[in-house]
């Protein structure tokens, strides 16, 4: 008898094993909702009024060149993990109106193909 007892006896009832699933849930659902209050926080702090990223292009895995708007001046950008160096900047007032609400604001062309054109009108007027 004292083997069919020794055999037969659970150590974690029923009520245990929902216990510690429940536990587990809790501690997932603290933990994705932490991250999601850190990610909103995050967000609010990176955002300027007065500095926008138009555009990032890739070249490397840590190479990229950023078209960045600050102010009426917009910076072409080279990054890598050395750091920033500004390439050039325009006056937004000097590119053409298509060149910012038309095709980067609204997504519908890609950097590298808008700016390629804009250095060909750059080379075109500095040939006259």
């Amino acid at each position: 008898m004292w083997r069919y007892m020794v055999a037969t006896a659970n150590p974690f009832g029923v009520g245990q094993v929902l216990m510690y699933l429940m536990f587990v849930i809790a501690v997932i659902l603290l933990a994705y909702g932490s991250t999601l209050y850190i990610a909103k926080l995050y967000s609010r702090g990176t955002r300027s009024k007065n500095i926008h990223v138009l555009e990032k292009l890739f070249l490397a895995t840590d190479k990229s060149l950023w078209l960045v708007e600050v102010n009426q001046y917009v910076y072409l950008v080279y990054v890598d993990k050395n750091g920033m160096t500004k390439l050039d900047r325009y006056n937004k007032d000097e590119l053409s109106a298509d060149f910012f609400e038309d095709d980067i604001l609204n997504n519908k062309k890609n950097f590298s193909d808008i700016f390629s054109k804009y250095l060909k009108k750059e080379s075109s007027n500095n040939e006259k």
